[in-house]
């Protein structure tokens, strides 16, 4: 019997979509719960049998469909965003980034960020500086050997660990902690992945893998002293297996388990004000994804996407009409949501322009405090150029 604590689930961004990498390197993500499945339609046939036995249903074509829920946290989640929106994170102005020193056989080298390439005395092959916290004192080497074969992964979580790579030994000497900030705003750039669930307690046909999953759904909600919950829709074309083993050459990044943001640290601003009467809130963004299918064809040709949708709520203590009244008088109000966690690394999501409508009230149901939910829509800002925006702010360690 499979358990879930024994489930894993990973994903690899695609560079065609609908197509999973060749040796493709899959990052392990920090929350296992999913409803992800191949999905068909029931065919029924019309035919009379005569013994008043129905006849036998069919399967039609495929597809990929089910939710991946998640405790939100910093850095796990980022490409999911990015495809939510159809955007790119983009660094803010000044933003900097975290560096180090890199001690390669003897020579340091410094000032090395995430992407910085190195060549080895054996000169055969390229080793990367693939990932970098200098908050939490850990980098991560990736060495790509010649030819096909997988790539190796090379870990360091502090000054005093050496790792060799192709015959060089490489240490990072310090790390320096840089200010990082990045903004991703609602477009038309697509992001697509194939997605792996791995029941690892089966000795047999564990390895599923789901491919041109898009986010198609982006649900952020949260109460009063709890933490964000997020849930990603997921719209996708084809499965292959299941299946006894990951594609050939398959290799894995550590998942980034940050601590889940929670809703007592951050802040919730309404048009540009700090508020504590809100007691929940819930936002769904919607590409309105649609399969297109075609005759001859098992799943659906390139998917189309719809406009991208913003609704949601909030709950708050009825202290005063200010939001009831811009619903009677057809105003727009702005709300900005920070999340944050224990390190202070913070999420920013902004909706400049919310339309209120129908629904919002404030209801008596019994004694205790009044509340009153506000419904809304978000619509683009011509400022902000989109009707959604999502920040990362990664503050300097104090």
């Amino acid at each position: 019997m499979s358990e879930a604590a024994n489930h894993k689930l990973s994903y690899v961004v695609e560079s065609t979509r609908g197509t999973t990498p060749t040796n493709p390197r899959f990052q392990r993500l920090p929350d296992t719960r999913t409803t992800l499945a191949l999905t068909k339609d029931n065919l029924e046939s019309e035919r009379v049998t005569g013994d008043r036995f129905p006849a036998e249903p069919r399967t039609g074509a495929k597809g990929v469909s089910g939710d991946i829920s998640a405790d939100l946290s910093a850095v796990a989640y980022d490409d999911f965003l990015e495809s939510a929106l159809q955007g790119t994170f983009t660094n803010d102005a000044g933003a900097g980034s975290d560096s180090c020193l890199v001690d390669q056989e003897g020579v340091d080298l410094a000032g090395q960020v995430v992407g910085d390439t190195f060549t080895t005395v054996a000169n055969t092959g390229t080793v990367t500086l693939e990932y970098l916290d200098s908050r939490g004192q850990y980098a991560r080497f990736r060495y790509d050997p010649p030819a096909d074969a997988a790539a190796t992964t090379y870990e360091l979580f502090n000054t005093t660990d050496t790792v060799e790579i192709d015959g060089d030994t490489f240490q990072i000497e310090s790390f320096t902690d840089g200010a990082e900030s990045a903004t991703l705003k609602a477009g038309t750039t697509r992001k697509s992945f194939s997605i792996m669930r791995q029941f690892s307690d089966m000795a047999t046909k564990g390895f599923s893998i789901f491919s041109g999953c898009e986010i198609t759904t982006w649900n952020l909600s949260a109460a009063a002293n709890n933490i964000a919950k997020s849930v990603f829709g997921v719209f996708g074309r084809d499965m292959t297996g299941p299946q006894d083993a990951a594609p050939t050459n398959t290799d894995y990044i550590p998942a980034h388990d940050y601590k889940p943001f929670d809703t007592f640290k951050g802040e919730l601003k309404i048009d540009t004000v700090a508020n504590c009467t809100v007691t929940d809130y819930n936002i769904t963004i919607n590409n309105n994804h649609t399969a297109k299918f075609a005759v001859g064809c098992e799943t659906s040709q390139d998917p189309s996407v719809g406009q991208s949708d913003v609704e949601g709520s909030i709950t708050m203590y009825f202290e005063d009409a200010a939001l009831w009244e811009k619903f009677i008088n057809d105003e727009s109000f702005a709300l900005e949501l920070t999340l944050q966690d224990l390190q202070d690394r913070k999420l920013i999501i902004d909706l400049p322009n919310c339309r209120i409508g129908s629904g919002t009230q404030p209801d008596v149901g019994g004694d205790g405090p009044i509340t009153i939910t506000v419904n809304f829509t978000a619509h683009k800002d011509e400022t902000l150029g989109s009707h959604i925006s999502v920040q990362r702010v990664y503050p300097v360690a104090a």
